[in-house]
């Protein structure tokens, strides 16, 4: 398998295992977050928008739903 597919491939699989893990009834913000900034870090560089558009576009995806978790989670709560 070439380097392409195999980056290609683990994105999908990480993708699967993160939101399979939102499914979970005891899944927590704080799991999910930590989850997408592995993503994020993991995969910082390896797809190029016009070579790899869709895992582009997924990884872009990704950064931005754990940016939001961020900023929601420094929200003070509500009274």
């Amino acid at each position: 398998m070439n380097a392409r597919l195999s980056r290609e491939s683990l994105l999908w699989n990480r993708v699967l295992v993160i939101s399979e893990s939102m499914d979970e009834p005891d899944c927590s913000v704080e799991h999910i977050a930590n989850m997408l900034c592995g993503l994020e870090e993991g995969f910082a560089g390896a797809f190029d928008p016009a070579d790899d558009f869709p895992e582009f576009a997924t990884h872009r995806l990704c950064r931005s739903m754990r940016q939001l978790l961020d900023r929601l989670a420094e929200r003070p709560a509500p009274e």
